[in-house]
């Protein structure tokens, strides 16, 4: 298995010599090289694991600090930055306690989020703070989608599957 991973895009040449035959003659009639260009694409994403993976997540699990997922990115790498991973949540409530408005607070600073790699993804783990100001009146749906700046290569990265676990 080769891992093909192109960060920018790649202009390939290709030459065609004598030693491509079997006669080790100058092929003629045809040109004697191909030029092509191979382009970086979007990284997919997978949501591994997470917290409400097998239970309901409750008011009370966001206050705690319980709530986490775990990323897998492939064809790509996270960058470690927090800001542009503010922007990756959002929830269908206004509120001044719901989860958009304190994302600033509920999204931990870098040093907590994990990254690690395996054999063909990098991984990132985000565990969510408590956080005492969290108060919703309704079932708020919380959507996460990263934006290009969160990943190496500036495309904005692509869940595969319905990005429900």
């Amino acid at each position: 298995t080769v891992k093909f991973d192109v960060r920018n895009d790649e202009v390939v040449t290709v030459g065609v010599s004598a030693d491509w035959t079997t006669s080790q003659q100058e092929v003629t009639n045809t040109p004697g090289s191909m030029t092509f260009t191979i382009l970086k694409s979007a990284g997919d994403i997978q949501l591994e694991d997470w917290y409400g993976k097998n239970r309901e997540v409750t008011e009370k699990d966001i206050r705690d600090g319980k709530v986490w997922f775990r990323f897998g990115l492939l064809g790509d790498q996270w960058r470690a930055e927090r800001p542009p991973y503010l922007t990756a949540f959002t929830s269908n409530e206004t509120s001044p306690t719901a989860f958009t408005a304190l994302v600033e607070q509920i999204v931990p600073s870098i040093e907590f989020f994990s990254f690690t790699s395996g054999e063909a993804y990098e991984y990132l783990t985000i565990t969510l703070q408590s956080s005492d100001l969290y108060d919703i009146s309704r079932d708020e749906v919380l959507v996460v989608a990263f934006p290009a700046t969160t990943v190496v290569s500036d495309l904005a990265p692509t869940f595969s599957g319905d990005g429900v676990v």
